[in-house]
């Protein structure tokens, strides 16, 4: 009888064991699927995020800027630079208190090249100002 007792009590402890472990594999698999459906929300997110960048739900252009859903777009293009240059001369807009993009693209050019349209430029403007002192 004693014996008998104890396989039960055996038998109860395999049972609570093994519904332990069905409860431990179900919390693995259900914290496997918050995994999985945390990961595919962060997923769409991003594709939309992609897909609005690729082709905007909301775009306006107009002659001097574009709106492109809530941002804003303009570019500038400088042409020439001031004779001489201090440190810090582009701080001002560096350090406007805006969020924007900046790029600045330099092209080097022939030195020669450019010495052949200064010294172009200069007899223009010599004889402009020839002409402008005889009338």
């Amino acid at each position: 009888m004693l014996n008998l007792i104890h396989e039960n009590q055996d038998l109860e402890n395999m049972t609570q064991e093994a519904t332990q472990a069905k409860k431990d594999g179900k919390n693995e698999e259900q914290d496997d699927i918050a995994d999985y459906q945390q990961g595919e929300k962060e997923y769409q997110e991003a594709l939309a995020f992609v897909k609005d960048a690729i082709a905007p739900s909301y775009m306006k252009v107009e002659a001097k800027h574009m709106e492109m859903n809530d941002m804003f777009c303009k570019t500038y293009f400088t042409y020439a630079y001031p004779d001489y240059l201090e440190g810090n001369w582009l701080s001002p807009l560096i350090n406007w208190d805006v969020k924007f993009d900046m790029s600045m693209f330099l092209y080097p050019v022939d030195s020669a090249k450019i010495m052949g349209y200064l010294k172009k430029r200069l007899t223009e403007l010599r004889s402009e100002r020839a002409i402008n002192q005889e009338k």
